[in-house]
């Protein structure tokens, strides 16, 4: 073994060969926020999320009853109106935590759907995956509009 091979092993044993990087390189050494710690805090932050809407949702179930007994009711000086609010923003935080979770992991997405189901031999990313995935979200936006505007053009107005 020469000095440039045992430079090339792993401390494990596993030789990567001369032409393929450690994980740890100089490279990634020198970044301040690498992605695996983007996906850590983008988990994280699902998480925290997540408990808080469970728990916003289980205190407007139990604790805030529907009917007009109830109404006067109030929870750190929030109504049950102000806690439906929160409710709905912290939903909207989540929505948003979720697509970046999504788009931080769209090409393994796309590599599982184009192996697993398409059954196709994995190819180089060439710009496709980033196009199909506006495509997916505009798809998404517009089923969520169309329900939306199917939801309010249901609705019924009490006579007054």
């Amino acid at each position: 073994m020469t000095s440039t091979d045992t430079e090339n092993q792993e401390p494990s044993g596993i030789d990567r060969g001369p032409n393929k990087p450690s994980p740890v390189t100089q490279e990634s050494q020198g970044r301040w926020l690498s992605k695996t710690l983007v996906n850590f805090w983008v988990d994280a932050s699902l998480l925290v999320v997540f408990l808080v809407l469970l728990w916003v949702t289980v205190v407007l179930y139990f604790l805030f009853p529907p009917g007009r007994a109830y109404e006067n009711l109030t929870l750190w000086g929030g109504t049950a109106e102000y806690w439906r609010g929160f409710q709905f923003w912290v939903f909207c935080v989540f929505a948003v935590d979720i697509l970046l979770h999504v788009m931080l992991h769209w090409t393994w997405v796309c590599s599982v759907v184009s192996k697993h189901i398409l059954h196709q031999k994995p190819t180089r990313d060439d710009g496709i995956q980033t196009i199909i995935g506006v495509g997916v979200l505009i798809a998404i936006i517009h089923i969520i509009a169309a329900a939306l505007f199917a939801a309010w053009l249901g609705m019924d107005s009490p006579n007054l």
